[in-house]
């Protein structure tokens, strides 16, 4: 009888750590994932607040009606409003540049409106 014993000890501690082994397989893996998920949100969460007051500072340099004007052209996917608001833009450049001054205002919103064309698929 003493001899039986340590057989089903040896054989209750493999089926221990065969099922020790599975729920690590399971459960490591699905820790990893949420942790991977709730670093990826807190980021996500951060990059959006930051954007949205980078956008805040970047049309706080317009007049209004020019922002209200470039959101319509994006929404009705209007790409001649945006192609006369990336001229627009790019005359005023020129018209800095002539005086021997820079406009990064009108830089910016050229490269603004120019990735939304692109984002649009406007041909120009």
């Amino acid at each position: 009888m003493s001899i039986e014993e340590p057989d089903n000890d040896l054989k209750d501690d493999k089926v221990w750590n065969s099922v020790i082994k599975i729920l690590k397989f399971i459960f490591y893996p699905l820790i990893i994932f949420v942790l991977i998920l709730f670093i990826s949100d807190f980021f996500i969460d951060n990059e959006e607040k930051g954007n949205k007051s980078n956008e805040l500072e970047f049309w706080s340099e317009f007049d209004p009606i020019v922002k209200q004007r470039i959101d319509n052209a994006i929404l009705k996917k209007d790409c001649l409003i945006l192609a006369e608001e990336f001229k627009a833009a790019n005359e005023n450049i020129e018209r800095f540049k002539s005086s021997g001054k820079t406009s990064r205002k009108h830089l910016k919103l050229r490269s603004f409106v120019n990735k939304k064309m692109i984002e649009l698929n406007c041909l120009y």
